[in-house]
């Protein structure tokens, strides 16, 4: 249990995610009904008690509220987490697969055969190029060739579902199909190839000839959020991101900005790693955007390949 705003309330939270809210605790959402791997056993608030976060045994973190995700316990830990505590820290995450600095490429199935040249520390791999769609022929050469810098990800595309998933309650069943399109995408990734790694959302529009997202930007946060879901709490994959351009993510997801790592697509001309970093808050500040963050990859401009730059 944790207290609430001035002592004049408390929290108490369950093993499956399930939070009760008494006196002045405010009620910031649950796992309750959530599929999750290990069960909860600590939680903590922010200092403005604005939010909470649940770890589990398996020192998985996940965030309600204002609460800010800055990261995960490695997997494979030779003892489980008994406890957590909120305490200060400089805001940036510190659960990232790569060192700031880190240097490489993003590949897809239009990359079969014509791999990036080494070095490089980032390799992120296409898992399949639409929600529920066939699996990159090539995913298990590719993630060979990104090796100990291997990260996933998966292109989503909109739909609805009427078969409900665990933590879906939208009318429409768009939370129920984003859930299903990412443990579709986690069940595709072949034997071989370590499926427990970072793995991204991409979210842009999607060509022609793709399911469309919906115009109705409540809908479209709900499928982004039932993807986050499954993988996150469902799967247990310790850092679950979204890989969005700027000038796009509102147009199509409204204000919702899930405090998650974000892979900036900014594109400024190549080399400008550390210039895309710092380009998120001209998009937060002078643009007014709501976007997932703060960044913790940016993808830039370059002749042949996407090339990508860990902040």
């Amino acid at each position: 249990m944790i207290t609430g705003p001035g002592g004049g309330g408390y929290f108490l939270v369950a093993s499956d995610g399930g939070i009760f809210s008494y006196g002045t605790a405010p009620f910031f959402g649950s796992l309750g009904g959530q599929a999750i791997k290990h069960p909860i056993v600590a939680a903590a608030a922010t200092p403005t008690d604005n939010g909470y976060w649940f770890t589990d045994t398996a020192g998985l973190v996940s965030n309600f509220g204002s609460a800010n995700y800055y990261g995960s316990a490695p997997p494979n830990l030779f003892r489980p987490i008994v406890g957590m505590a909120e305490a200060p820290g400089n805001g940036s995450f510190v659960g990232s697969t790569f060192p700031s600095g880190s240097l490489g490429y993003d590949i897809s199935v239009f990359q079969c055969g014509s791999l990036p040249p080494a070095p490089h520390q980032i390799g992120i791999v296409e898992v399949d190029g639409a929600s529920g769609g066939p699996t990159n022929s090539c995913l298990a050469s590719e993630a060979a060739w990104a090796g100990g810098g291997l990260n996933l990800y998966t292109f989503l595309t909109y739909g609805t579902s009427s078969t409900a998933e665990p933590g879906c309650t939208d009318p429409v069943g768009a939370c129920n199909a984003g859930y299903q399109a990412a443990m579709h995408a986690f069940n595709a990734v072949p034997a071989g190839v370590n499926a427990n790694v970072p793995w991204w959302l991409d979210v842009e529009n999607p060509p022609s000839n793709l399911p469309q997202w919906s115009g109705n930007t409540t809908l479209n946060a709900d499928f982004v959020q039932g993807a986050l879901n499954a993988l996150h709490e469902t799967e247990g994959v310790a850092n679950v991101g979204i890989y969005a351009s700027p000038g796009v993510w509102n147009s199509i997801l409204g204000t919702y900005s899930p405090s998650v790592p974000f892979w900036m697509a900014d594109y400024l001309p190549s080399p400008s790693g550390p210039g895309s970093c710092a380009d998120y808050q001209n998009w937060v500040v002078n643009h007014g955007e709501h976007l997932p963050g703060p960044p913790q990859l940016v993808q830039y401009n370059s002749a042949q390949y996407d090339e990508d730059y860990a902040c």
